[in-house]
């Protein structure tokens, strides 16, 4: 690399041959002789994380990020304890095949392109696990035009969705049947995928999750409860037009404030008086 040191020097995989106590030892040693400014773990699972962070400390190398297989179809790192073990170390997590290696994005979406990581090198991604998944990326993809995104896009933000707050969704009964697959990471099917969406929708228009509860207990029989199905529906719906009308309101003051500071701007600047606020308070501000 014709670099005197890296930032960062990361040992990419758990060595079950190796006592792990040699394998921080020789990490040590890297950071000691300048090679390294840092170290960083990768495919580590929590507790070997936990025992190699304590080893880490006691030699005072400086350790200060993790790496690992983190996205929408991959979720090892909520099952093996890898994450919380990081919350709780005040230690860093970066993502490598965020996008699933091209799956959660729009490259397959239509087949396999010639130029493709399937198409050239199926050592890591083959047309099995495409099929596998196709399915859920196309679902996963109507999701994502509906938010004005791209999948990519929205897969990314993902993170912005806490595993613990899945879990939560999980155990209050809204996000249901979540099986585990071998690795025990939660395989999340399609309906599973929508349902995340609509809980989100709901959250952001202000219903509680004993109201979102109480709307997907009417779904096991919605001949019988339509009716309280609409009038929940039709209830929400006029709470979230109040803050519809609000929010026109609270535009239309910001606005009014725009245009008052820009002219308090071009007063400082023409050095002339400051305009008076009284005065754009009852303007007339038309939509743009």
């Amino acid at each position: 690399m014709q670099l005197d040191y890296v930032d960062i020097f990361y040992h990419h995989r758990m060595d079950k041959e190796t006592p792990l106590e040699e394998t921080m030892w020789a990490l040590d040693q890297i950071v000691r002789s300048g090679k390294a400014l840092y170290v960083g773990l990768s495919n580590y699972d929590g507790e070997t994380m936990k025992e190699a962070s304590k080893i880490l400390k006691e030699l005072k190398c400086s350790f200060i990020i993790n790496q690992n297989s983190y996205n929408i179809f991959n979720r090892t790192i909520e099952n093996n304890g890898l994450k919380t073990a990081s919350e709780e170390l005040a230690k860093g997590i970066i993502s490598f095949s965020p996008l699933a290696q091209g799956l959660l994005t729009n490259r397959y979406i239509n087949g396999i392109p010639k130029d493709s990581r399937i198409a050239i090198d199926g050592r890591f991604l083959n047309e099995t696990e495409l099929n596998n998944k196709i399915t859920a990326i196309k679902a996963l993809n109507e999701i994502a035009k509906q938010r004005g995104e791209t999948l990519a896009q929205m897969a990314l933000k993902m993170f912005k969705i806490p595993s613990s707050t899945l879990r939560y969704y999980e155990q209050v009964g809204i996000l249901p049947e979540i099986k585990r697959n071998k690795s025990g990471q939660r395989a999340f099917t399609d309906e599973h995928i929508n349902r995340i969406h609509s809980i989100c929708c709901f959250k952001n228009t202000g219903m509680t999750i004993a109201q979102i509860k109480e709307f997907f207990s009417y779904e096991d029989d919605e001949c019988e409860n339509i009716d309280a199905i609409l009038m929940l529906l039709e209830k929400q719906k006029e709470i979230v037009s109040k803050q519809i009308e609000q929010l026109k309101k609270d535009y239309i003051h910001v606005r009014k404030k725009l245009c008052y500071y820009y002219d308090v701007k071009q007063s400082f600047k023409d050095n002339k008086p400051i305009p008076c606020w009284n005065d754009y308070e009852n303007m007339t501000v038309f939509d743009d």
